[in-house]
């Protein structure tokens, strides 16, 4: 089952939603933060954190990024665009690693080219 799990923004409705496996942050506020569409964003998990930080472009850099990735347990993801929506899903072992439940209501700091999720503490 997927639910929001938060709902903030100015005009247009941000949300995290959490399935089994699944953290996608979707909002229109991600281009002004950098995250285009197609651009490819560096994802590191730890237990209650996930941080999303823009990559540069080029081909260059991108076989750095996937050795830099590989090397470190890290995960690449692209932004996608869905109608007028931006949106980054990130599956596998670094959102079981994160522990993200849809219950919980994540705290989220961003900045130009850096988006980080944060469990609450209790």
């Amino acid at each position: 089952m997927s639910r929001p799990i938060l709902a903030v923004g100015k005009g247009r409705i941000s949300t995290v939603r959490v399935t089994p496996g699944c953290i996608r942050l979707s909002t229109s506020r991600l281009a002004e933060l950098g995250f285009i569409a197609d651009a490819v964003a560096l994802v590191s998990a730890e237990p209650g954190a996930v941080t999303f930080t823009l990559c540069e472009s080029g081909l260059k850099c991108y076989k750095k990024l996937v050795k830099h990735a590989r090397n470190n347990g890290l995960q690449l993801i692209q932004v996608r665009k869905c109608n007028t929506w931006l949106y980054m899903e990130l599956t596998g072992v670094l959102a079981r690693t994160a522990g993200f439940t849809s219950a919980d209501a994540p705290d989220i700091t961003a900045e130009h080219g850096l988006i980080k999720l944060r469990k609450p503490l209790s």
